[in-house]
């Protein structure tokens, strides 16, 4: 921002916009909320256990909570903030199972994702009551058997499956978290800068311009990473999905 310079990232919150040249390729906090809390009222879920990371997942689980409130009668029964990279959930999990949460809802980091699931069947018998938004592809391929057929919140970061299979025969690369939120920014930004308008006498057109053209074109855009639409400030938002973790990979759910 200091600089004048272009940001395009893939980032969980929305403080990553904040700034006129400022863009974040995610999903929005709000429809990440949406999907999740429709699909837990979708199996009967009525009380949850909250075990949230405390960065920027916190903003996020914040407007879960709010829309929990405002369009569901699921009701929070035990709430636990934890700092990033945590490795012991043994004392907290105890007190959430007192109060008997039909789900957990969890946001942390990995490895602490494989952790807190490790400890949870540890403590209470059984794991397959989780549930969370992106963490679960995050985890390393090694370690997802313990989430097997377990459902999440997947905002797409990974790119099309047309676009994976392309990287992994051209490149011999595997598409992770954020890969096609990437590659996508990158064809937003160069379409905007071949189609922006060039001021007489200059070559190139201005960052004004481009940021204009990204407001004006990048509505239900498509791209690798998905069809983007630009919202408020620089987000460039696109409707997460429900996915299932089956033979370590995440299978999408039919509607």
């Amino acid at each position: 921002e200091q600089n004048n310079v272009f940001s395009f990232t893939c980032s969980i919150g929305e403080d990553s916009t904040k700034g006129k040249y400022n863009f974040n390729n995610y999903a929005s906090n709000y429809q990440q909320a949406e999907v999740l809390v429709e699909t837990l009222k979708e199996y009967n879920v009525k009380t949850v256990a909250l075990f949230t990371d405390n960065s920027g997942m916190r903003h996020q689980f914040e407007v879960v909570k709010d829309y929990m409130k405002n369009h569901s009668d699921i009701e929070i029964v035990f709430e636990e903030f934890f700092n990033p990279g945590e490795k012991d959930y043994k004392a907290a999990i105890i007190k959430a199972s007192t109060k008997n949460p039909d789900m957990y809802l969890y946001s942390g980091y990995n490895p602490s994702t494989y952790i807190f699931m490790k400890q949870l069947k540890e403590i209470t018998g059984k794991n397959n009551n989780v549930t969370t938004i992106d963490m679960f592809f995050d985890m390393a391929v090694k370690d997802r058997d313990i989430i097997e057929g377990l459902w999440y919140v997947d905002s797409n970061l990974n790119g099309t499956k047309e676009f994976q299979d392309r990287l992994l025969k051209e490149k011999g690369l595997v598409s992770q978290s954020c890969t096609g939120n990437t590659a996508a920014n990158l064809e937003i930004i160069v379409n905007a800068y071949e189609n922006a308008l060039v001021s007489e006498g200059e070559t190139i057109p201005s960052n004004d311009a481009v940021r204009d053209w990204i407001f004006a074109n990048v509505k239900d855009f498509d791209t690798v990473g998905g069809r983007v639409s630009v919202v408020r400030e620089g987000l460039l938002d696109k409707k997460p999905s429900i996915k299932k973790m089956i033979n370590r990979e995440p299978v999408v759910v039919e509607e």
